[in-house]
C-alpha cells in the first residue's frame, strides 16, 4: 500500500526556512510512489493509455493534506477502455487521503485537450500535467492535439477565456471576494485579517486571488507566444517548459523571453510562494483542525498584494516590436 511521504506542515516550517523546497520534494517523492503503484497494472509502456497528474500536483505545489488529481488519456478503442477500467480500479484502491477518485477521462481525437470534462476551458490541465504511467506516445499525441486546438479555430476563444480568467482573478486579488454560481464568496478579508477555506462552500483562501492571478496570466501569455511561433517550435517549448511556477518564471528569464528583470522575477516568486504558503496553512487548518478561518498579518498581506499587482502590470513575455 502507498504511504504518504515524509512531509512538513506549513505551521512547522516558515517560508524563509525553505518550506517551498520541502513541498517540491514531497510532491516528487509522492509522484514516484504513485508511478510505481500504477505501472504494476499496465503490461507495457507502449499501450493505448496514459495516466497523468495535473494542477498543483503537476506544478509540485500541492499541500500535504490535498489529494492527487488524475487524468486518463486513451485511444478510442475497446482495448484502451479495458485497460482504463483496470487503472481506475487501481486508483480507487488508493487511500482516500492520497487520491482524488473523481478521475477525468480524455479520449484522443474525440475530447478537447484544452477543456475540463468538455465544457470548461482550462488549458493548464494539459500544459501543467505530468506523465505518471503508461504510453509516452499517447501523452505526446495529446500535447500535439492541445497545440492544434491553440492554433485552430478554438485558439482565439481559449485565449479570450484565459484573459477573462486573469481579469476575474485580479478582481479577487483586489477585493478578496467573488460572485460565483449565484453565491457571494469571501476568500479573504483585509479588514479583519482573516482568510477562509472550505471547499464545500467554495471558499479558497488565497487560491482564487493572487495564486490564480499569476497562474492564469502566465498561461495566457505563454499561449499568446505559442501562437506567434510555428507549431514544431511551440511543441518543443511545451516539452521543455517546467510545470512548477517558480521554475517556469526562471526558465522564461533564462531564455530571454521574460519582460521582467532578475530582481522583479525574484520579487514575483517571493510573493507567489508567500500566498501558496498561506493557502497551505488554510488547507491544513481545515483538514486537521476543522477550522475554516485563519488569521494573517494584514499589513504584510496588503503590501504583498499591492506589490504583486504592480509587478504584473507588465506582460510575462516580451512583446517583439
Amino acid at each position: 500500500m502507498i504511504k504518504l511521504p515524509r512531509h512538513i506542515y506549513p505551521k512547522d516550517l516558515s517560508l524563509s526556512e525553505g518550506y517551498s523546497h520541502f513541498i517540491r520534494g514531497f510532491n516528487k517523492v509522492l509522484q514516484g510512489r504513485i508511478r510505481t503503484f500504477l505501472e504494476s497494472s499496465l503490461s507495457d509502456r507502449d499501450g493505448q493509455i496514459s495516466i497523468l497528474t495535473t494542477g498543483s500536483d503537476g506544478r509540485l505545489e500541492k499541500g500535504p493534506v490535498s489529494e492527487m488529481e488524475f487524468i486518463i488519456l486513451r485511444e478510442d478503442t475497446a482495448d484502451a477502455e479495458q485497460k482504463m477500467s483496470k487503472v481506475i480500479d487501481k486508483i480507487n484502491n488508493c487511500p482516500n487521503e492520497l487520491a482524488d477518485k473523481d478521475i477525468e477521462i480524455k479520449i484522443l481525437g474525440k475530447n478537447s485537450m484544452s477543456n475540463y470534462r468538455g465544457y470548461l476551458i482550462t488549458p493548464m490541465r494539459i500544459s501543467d500535467s505530468v506523465l505518471l504511467a503508461g504510453s509516452e506516445e499517447i501523452y505526446a499525441k495529446a500535447r500535439m492535439q492541445f497545440l492544434g486546438e491553440l492554433f485552430g479555430e478554438t485558439g482565439k476563444k481559449i485565449l479570450e477565456t484565459m484573459k477573462e480568467k486573469k481579469r476575474g482573478a485580479r478582481k479577487v486579488t483586489d477585493s478578496g471576494s467573488q460572485r460565483y454560481k449565484q453565491q457571494d464568496l469571501i476568500h479573504f478579508d483585509l479588514d479583519t485579517g482573516e482568510s477562509y477555506y472550505d471547499p464545500l462552500a467554495n471558499s479558497r483562501s488565497f487560491k482564487e486571488g493572487p495564486l490564480r492571478f499569476v497562474q492564469y496570466s502566465l498561461m495566457h501569455d505563454i499561449i499568446k507566444y505559442f501562437t506567434t511561433q510555428d507549431k514544431e517550435k511551440s511543441f518543443k517549448m511545451l516539452e521543455n517548459l517546467p510545470k512548477n511556477t517558480e521554475e517556469k518564471l526562471r526558465y522564461l528569464w533564462v531564455k530571454e523571453l521574460s519582460s521582467f528583470t532578475q530582481g522583479e522575477i525574484n520579487d514575483l516568486i517571493d510573493n507567489y510562494l508567500f500566498f501558496l504558503y498561506q493557502y497551505h496553512i488554510s488547507q491544513e487548518a481545515f483538514k486537521l483542525k476543522n477550522r475554516n478561518i485563519v488569521e494573517f498579518d494584514k499589513n504584510e498581506v496588503k503590501k504583498r498584494l499591492d506589490d504583486l499587482v504592480l509587478l504584473m502590470a507588465k506582460p510575462f513575455i516580451k512583446v517583439e516590436k
